[in-house]
């Protein structure tokens, strides 16, 4: 269900005015109807990091992928929706889907 909601595709997703990751995450966890929650690891200084996105004929979870690239964390999907984690995680610890988004334990 929740690979499901992040593989909706969008045609142009567009945010070109820099704003905190925080509030991208959050307008894309509304759009998903999937949770994109912290883990402990990813700190508050990647929340308030600004960003800007600008992709055509994407998913939702390429979107997520792309924002969280800029600010040095990955996206992991887990059994409570996603899990946003510092970006240099061991290459055992998940396996990828698609190019950006990763499967957790």
């Amino acid at each position: 269900m929740i690979a499901g909601a992040l593989a909706m595709k969008v045609l142009r997703f567009e945010q070109p005015t820099p704003v905190p990751f925080d509030l991208l995450r959050f307008q894309i966890e509304e759009m998903a109807g999937v949770a994109i929650n912290y883990d402990s690891s990813a700190g508050g200084e990647a929340r308030e990091q600004t960003v800007t996105v600008a992709l055509d004929n994407v998913t939702l979870g390429e979107i997520v992928a792309e924002a969280a690239r800029q600010v040095g964390l990955k996206p992991i999907i887990d059994t409570d929706g996603v899990r946003l984690v510092l970006e240099a995680l061991p290459t055992n610890e998940s396996a990828p889907i698609g190019d950006d988004v990763i499967v957790g334990p």
